[in-house]
């Protein structure tokens, strides 16, 4: 394997302003005892989907999702309480706050779904996250694959309000948080461009954007997933700056450990390091059940 980083290019966007960088497919290994073989997972999710009570709701959304239906999780929504979310992970204004509580479903949208032509979706039951519930479903393609938690709010007839896509570490309210915030609206300026810039591969522009965000803005989720994405596209896995990003993810994606155990395998891979992919690979397995990582 190079040295240098595999460029995760294929986005897929399921977000209001940006969504998550997809990274390129598991890559084949040797067996070993680190990771319990695809049948025992394969039972141990079924298992889990059977005495699931959110199992009909995850896999209509994930039908919905494989059909081309870009609003799918839209009926579900609950975008009053999504609404409360993102005003306590922001420094809103009094009526700003106000007024997104006077109209949830305007400034505040939820968004469509955007996915790489192709994709596909697998349904993977209840799963617990920041200490919530939250609906995970596997969204893939040939060479890459990622995965979307939905929120649970408990509530019956809108029983969604929040989610994350695990490769970028960040809640989409942190994201919405963020984004309203008047004090920070050049930061989100800055963040939003990051994403024109993946596209064009214009990772050394995205680095030096980054270094020009505020020190607390560069610690969020939110733009050091645009860093590491650029770092890791871009740079040879023994340089200063790779082991920078590699280092501040730990620190950076602390307590998110869908996302930490996610780049935590991307730097095994890029690397070759068998074992700790393995081992990285084992939490991921730990955590979702998902046996397909054990055939590609």
């Amino acid at each position: 394997m190079s040295s240098h980083a595999r460029s995760p290019r294929g986005l897929a966007l399921l977000a209001v302003f940006l969504g998550a960088c997809a990274a390129e497919a598991p890559s084949a290994v040797a067996p070993s005892a680190s990771v319990p073989p695809r049948a025992v997972v394969q039972q141990r999710l079924e298992a889990k989907l059977g005495s699931d009570p959110n199992h009909e709701l995850c896999e209509q959304l994930a039908r919905g999702l494989a059909g081309g239906d870009r609003d799918a999780f839209k009926p579900f929504f609950d975008f009053a309480s999504f609404v409360e979310r993102v005003i306590a992970k922001g420094s809103l204004p009094g009526p700003l706050a106000a007024q997104l509580r006077a109209n949830p479903s305007g400034p505040a949208k939820f968004g469509r779904a955007y996915f790489p032509d192709g994709s596909m979706f697998r349904c993977l039951g209840t799963r617990s996250f920041l200490g919530e519930p939250y609906i995970a479903i596997r969204q893939w393609t040939p060479t890459r694959y990622d995965y979307l938690l939905v929120r649970l709010d408990g509530r019956r007839r809108l029983p969604l309000d929040d989610y994350h896509v695990v490769s970028s570490g960040f809640l989409q309210s942190e994201l919405q948080g963020l984004g309203l915030d008047p004090q920070r609206h050049e930061a989100m300026a800055k963040i939003d461009a990051m994403l024109g810039q993946s596209y064009k591969d214009d990772f050394a522009g995205i680095i030096a954007s980054y270094r020009t965000l505020p020190p607390d803005v560069q610690a969020m989720p939110i733009a050091f997933f645009h860093f590491i994405n650029a770092v890791y596209s871009s740079e040879p896995t023994g340089s200063a700056l790779y082991r920078e990003a590699t280092q501040r993810m730990e620190e950076v994606l602390r307590g998110r450990d869908y996302a930490l155990a996610y780049w935590r395998r991307e730097d095994a891979l890029r690397r070759g390091d068998v074992q700790l992919e393995l081992r990285a690979r084992g939490e991921l397995l730990d955590l979702l059940d998902d046996y397909e990582l054990l055939t590609r």
